[in-house]
């Protein structure tokens, strides 16, 4: 579960909410395969979202079996989406609220590249494809690349996309985030 809420000026100009619930299933332990199911709330001011509540879940199966070097899964699944926008003024046009049901598709891609005992790169992909309109898709890119000092310590650089064929807010249909951090294991 995350918050990141942000204030310039005393008014709000980033507020996100998102927490999920997942349950792993191994059903090939040694090959690292799983199915999994997930129940997700959100809330982003950035994209204009009230509300975002997600329940699936699906297949996800290793690809390269090294657990020295990193790994490559893959993973296919489905899942309830319910999102809910607010009403807004964009270019003297008032859009009324408006709250959306789907059942999406997904294909998701996990890797992590381990180049040595300090250096690794953690990569998500995320695909959603609308089940009645697969010209509607959202993909979600995140990775990281960490420096691990110790055990406790890691230094990291940690860059995210959003991309939307469809865009329910007609002028955000990407973003794109970059994050410097240093995490502390406690």
């Amino acid at each position: 579960f995350s918050n990141n809420y942000q204030k310039f000026n005393g008014n709000a100009f980033k507020n996100n909410i998102s927490g999920q619930f997942r349950y792993n299933y191994f059903y090939n332990v040694e090959k690292h395969h799983s199915i999994f199911s997930f129940i997700q709330i959100g809330k982003s001011m950035r994209s204009l979202i009230n509300r975002r509540f997600l329940a699936g879940g699906g297949v996800r199966k290793r690809i390269t079996p090294s657990k020295n070097t990193g790994y490559f899964d893959i993973a296919l699944g489905g899942f309830y989406e319910n999102e809910s926008y607010p009403s807004y003024k964009f270019q003297e046009v008032e859009f009324t609220p408006k709250t959306y049901n789907n059942l999406r598709l997904t294909l998701n891609v996990f890797t992590r590249l381990k180049f040595n005992t300090h250096w690794n790169l953690v990569t998500v992909m995320y695909s959603q494809w609308k089940s009645s309109r697969l010209k509607n898709y959202r993909i979600f890119f995140d990775t990281t690349l960490n420096y691990i000092i110790s055990k406790r310590a890691t230094i990291f650089l940690k860059f995210n996309a959003r991309v939307q064929s469809e865009p329910y807010i007609p002028f955000i249909a990407n973003e794109t985030d970059t994050l410097i951090g240093f995490r502390v294991n406690i």
